[in-house]
């Protein structure tokens, strides 16, 4: 709610001993006189005209803005936006103008800490140019308070840069102390504190500005409950960071070089440390080769933060300096030199890489070091680097070091397991001698030839790409590659292709999708070599049928391939279940064997059983498709711990069921019926079609049948797949699945967690109920009810299924299947189980309807939906809903902008709204629809508009945004001729002006007119 912004302290006014009571009593008249006080005050501006109009104020003028001038927000920031004499600067400080910034404050709703802009802050810092010493002695004043207001300290940075350098630094000096206290910097004050810092080094004030870098650059280990270190803590968020190293550092690095550099090496070091995880003493492992994997620019997949930008700033820091004399650059390897951690390193062998002219002698002694030889090249770029451009100037004598460490072979070859010691001494040997290619004598010029002979060219001498992203399995042929191959050199790479083994290179799941690409534009001619498939690995065969699956919608109307042999191929692999199970080549971390192959099957299947034309599967085959169906019903692979594992993930039983074979084929399964009575429907004519059952299709009632039983298949997982497939059991077998209804829909106690999957399958997957279904089903509706909020471990997602029936709901009252004051109460059930959240939804959702459906809104529709709603507000009203549960009244907005209702009915419910839970939603047409209905009803729609103004909270409500009908609405009812019209518009003008929420006085003085 807005209530006045005129800030006097009623509470200075209690007496002691005055009941609580009295005391609200007398606060209401209070409240009231300020209403009539606002209701007034456009003639406040007269005076606070005519006070800045003077160069320097007098006694009066002091007195008038003392005692007649509202202390609101909005009075002085009025005055104090528009001050341009400094006259007043000494009379305002005597009056203690400067003295009480306002403090931040707490949302108790939301959290958030709130600042508020200050006045007088921005005067001063206008003033600071006119007079310097002046604003400083109170801007020092202002400090001692201890403020936190970041909008003060912004204003007080900019008074600052305004000053004599000499004046400022004495500000910043007192500034740092305060900074030292905070944790955070808001809006704009690092950037402030950027240009303070280039401004002071620029005027000779560089250890002003050394210590506000500091302090601002400042970072601390963030400790957490367990007393690790998982990370630091800056005072200002990334962005900013990074601005004032890339655009203030580079400036202060003009008149202070070594002592930015070495401040900045100082804060790189901390970073590092305090980003550790406790670690051995005297090791310093930094993993930069992660996060900053070379001194390019441009860098790819490197993670944004502070880090990266030190070690960027360090190093573009010693680029700047070596612009000047190149003497300057050994100072900087004495600070470098000063700290262990391995980034300090890199920078070290760049900076001899990047200026080998001044450091000769140190080259030779970077390059003589056998364990950065013998680390991975990946991990120590720089250092590779550094050896292919330098070698051959650093002498024979280490040049021949270097060279017997490499014959040596790495150090920590031991460790690699005999039988692959030699491969590996080989290729660690081929790509240290790769670096050193073109600077070797001919004899190990000739060995490292040999080796790339035997092993190959080493890799390219790349850094690591930072943290990217696998992008998945990668092959050895492309699928055009392929495509160019005979059938006959297609299918000896397959069998005779092996993989390195070795991470992201290329593997059998990689050259499986390529092949299925290729297959998928020539299926038939692949079905054709159909037995050779049985030959290769398992990947392929998956390959092959992924290829059929994928040609089967991207050939349209004309035939991909005839079924037959593709589906004798399925039933083979299923025959293959011992011997592919028992291959632990089979399987993979990408795809695990059986149920990768059976998944491909499944799927292949269900593809072929869909209304696809020449690409469905041709119903003669219904006895092999059934055959391959059946086995998979019985896959194994559902268990307890698969089903725990998706009980404590996000995942719904649903979701679990599409992800297993069991799961997949039950699907197919009434897919495999669909298709079947589509087919028997063909072939009937109308009065047969009605005898249609399970009678006709007897194995699928068995399967279904079986996996009822819990006995036999306690699975929610696959018990959810009947409630995916309800409506359909409905079509396929009315008379069943009534009978069966129980079954599906368990209620003991001890089935509760498959009725928990059946009702999740259905509730989630069905959007768009229907009269018969929930004729059939509304006792489970009202189960369902019941359950609202339950948590228990088999109905691992709650709020899923109840945000699910809560947007079933609305459609059933919609199409008049539910009505309240129905004999089970399941409306009013719903409104007394279900969470606020739920209630919004239903409203909502009727409102979009209401808004955005096409259909025209029948008059009887529109009574019970009335209805519907004067009974919400009854509930409010007579407090049996709690305050969250009655926020689904605010969307009474979107039933109102739809203009379906009687205007008078629904002007005053929507008044009914803001007075009960002072919030509305903001539908886009909800003043367009106010200002359609002013002509006809001013008073009523200003009378909104004020409510508007004085209930709803102004972070949520913008009249400046709503100006332009807003200004319609009142000027509308200024010119109506009714004089309370007239009225309260000019009084709602008044008061939002002495709010300082809009401007609408020119429509006053229009009048005036």
């Amino acid at each position: 709610m807005l209530t006045s912004t005129i800030s006097w302290p009623f509470e200075a006014f209690a007496k002691p001993g005055c009941s609580q009571q009295f005391w609200r009593e007398i606060q209401k008249v209070l409240y009231i006189i300020l209403d009539k006080f606002e209701t007034r005050y456009s003639r406040v501006y007269i005076l606070l005209n005519e006070l800045l109009s003077k160069p320097e104020p007098t006694k009066d003028d002091l007195k008038n803005l003392r005692l007649n001038v509202p202390n609101s927000f909005v009075a002085i920031s009025y005055f104090f936006e528009r001050l341009s004499f400094p006259g007043w600067i000494d009379k305002l400080r005597d009056k203690d103008f400067f003295k009480s910034p306002p403090e931040p404050e707490v949302d108790t709703d939301t959290g958030r800490i709130l600042f508020r802009q200050w006045p007088q802050s921005r005067y001063l810092a206008r003033m600071a140019s006119q007079e310097p010493a002046k604003v400083l002695d109170i801007a020092l004043e202002i400090l001692e308070t201890g403020t936190k207001n970041a909008f003060v300290h912004e204003d007080l940075a900019e008074a600052a840069l305004a000053m004599p350098p000499a004046l400022a630094a004495r500000w910043v000096e007192q500034e740092i102390e305060w900074l030292k206290e905070q944790d955070y910097l808001y809006f704009r004050l690092p950037e402030k504190f950027g240009k303070l810092i280039v401004y002071l080094g620029n005027n000779h004030q560089l250890d002003a500005a050394i210590r506000l870098v500091r302090e601002l650059l400042n970072v601390q280990p963030n400790p957490q409950s367990n007393g690790l270190l998982l990370g630091i803590r800056k005072r200002c968020d990334d962005y900013p960071y990074k601005k004032i190293l890339t655009e203030y550092i580079p400036k202060l690095v003009t008149v202070a070089a070594n002592e930015t550099f070495q401040l900045l090496c100082n804060l790189l070091n901390d970073t590092i440390v305090f980003s550790q995880i406790p670690r051995q003493a005297g090791t310093f492992e930094d993993y930069s080769y992660n996060w900053y994997p070379s001194f390019e620019s441009n860098q790819p997949n490197v993670p944004y933060d502070v880090r990266n930008f030190l070690a960027t700033a360090v190093w573009e820091t010693i680029e700047q300096i070596a612009r000047n004399p190149p003497e300057q650059l050994s100072p900087l390897l004495q600070v470098i030199d000063g700290y262990h951690w391995r980034i300090f390193h890199r920078i070290r062998l760049n900076l001899l890489r990047r200026f080998p002219n001044q450091f000769p002698d140190m080259i030779a002694q970077a390059l003589a070091d056998k364990p950065r030889l013998n680390e991975s090249i990946l991990y120590c770029h720089e250092y590779a680097l550094l050896l292919r451009e330098r070698f051959a100037d650093i002498g024979s004598e280490v040049q021949e070091t270097i060279l017997s460490w490499i014959a040596e072979g790495p150090t920590n070859q031991l460790e690699v397991c005999e039988e692959d010691r030699t491969g590996y001494v080989k290729q660690w040997q081929r790509d240290r001698l790769g670096i050193l290619s073109g600077s070797l004598s001919s004899e190990w010029q000739l060995q490292y030839e040999q080796l790339v002979t035997e092993l190959g060219s080493p890799a390219p001498l790349e850094a690591v790409r930072g943290t990217g992203v696998w992008q998945g399995p990668t092959s050895p042929k492309s699928a055009e590659e392929l495509s160019f191959m005979t059938i006959s050199e297609l299918f000896d790479f397959l069998r005779e292709w092996e993989p390195s083994g070795r991470l992201f290179t290329p593997s059998r799941a990689g050259l499986s999708m390529e092949l299925s690409k290729t297959i998928a534009q020539n299926p038939e001619f692949f079905v054709s070599e159909i037995e050779q498939f049985k030959e290769v690995d398992l990947q392929y065969r998956g390959g092959f049928l992924n290829g059929l699956t994928h040609a089967l919608s991207t050939h349209g109307q004309r035939q991909a391939f005839s079924w037959l042999q593709p589906l004798e191929f399925c039933a083979w692999i299923l025959t293959q279940k011992s011997e592919i199970l028992g291959s632990r080549d089979q399987v993979t971390d990408w795809h695990q064997g059986w149920n990768y192959i059976c998944d491909e099957v499944v799927t292949l299947i269900k593809s072929g059983l869909q209304p696809i034309g020449v690409n469905e599967i041709p119903i003669e085959f219904c006895n092999l498709v059934w055959t391959i169906l059946e086995q998979l019903t019985d896959d194994h692979s559902v268990t307890p711990g698969f089903e725990a594992h998706y009980r404590y993930s996000n995942a719904t039983n649903a979701e679990a069921a599409v992800n297993t074979v069991r799961g997949k084929a039950m699907h197919a399964v009434f897919q495999y019926a669909l298709w079947i009575n589509r087919h028997t429907k063909a072939d009937k004519n109308l009065e047969e079609q009605a005898e249609l059952s399970f009678d006709k299709i007897p194995e699928v009632r068995e399967v279904f049948e079986r996996h009822l039983n819990p006995a036999h298949d306690p699975s929610v997982t696959i018990r959810s797949v009947y409630g995916a497939w309800f409506p359909q059991l409905i079509n396929l077998d009315s008379n069943w699945t009534t009978r069966n209804l129980n079954r599906i829909f368990p209620r003991d106690e001890v089935f509760q967690d498959l009725w928990d999957a059946a009702w999740e399958g259905y509730i989630t997957f069905w959007y768009d109920p229907n009269s018969i279904i929930f004729v059939i089903l509304r006792k489970e509706y009202n189960h369902a009810i019941e359950q609202i909020g339950a948590a228990t471990p088999e109905s691992q997602n709650p709020s899923r299924t109840d945000e699910a029936l809560a947007a079933h709901l609305p459609y059933l009252y919609w199409n008049g299947d539910l009505e309240l004051g129905d004999s089970d109460m399941l409306l009013e059930k719903f409104f007394a189980k279900a969470s606020g959240q739920h209630h919004e939804q239903f409203m909502r959702q009727i409102g979009e309807q209401l808004r955005y459906g096409n259909s025209e809104v029948e008059v009887d529709l529109l009574q019970r939906l009335k209805r519907l709603w004067e009974w919400r507000v009854s509930q409010v009203k007579n407090a049996t809903a709690s305050n969250l549960q009655a926020l689904d009244l605010r969307y009474f907005s979107w039933w109102f902008a739809s203009g379906k209702f009687d205007s008078n009915w629904a002007i005053a419910q929507l008044k009914d709204v803001i007075r009960l839970v002072k919030d509305i939603d903001y539908d886009d047409q909800l003043l367009p629809h106010l200002v359609a209905l002013a002509p006809l009803m001013p008073l009523s729609v200003v009378e909104c508009l004020s409510l508007m103004a004085d209930e709803l909270r102004s972070e949520d409500w913008s009249f400046s945004y709503y100006q332009e009908d807003s200004g319609t609405i009142l000027l509308t009812a200024l010119q109506s001729g009714d004089e309370a019209s007239h009225r309260l518009a000019e009084d709602l003008i008044n008061r939002l002006l002495a709010r300082g929420i809009a401007d609408f006085r020119d429509l006053l003085t229009n009048m005036d007119n």
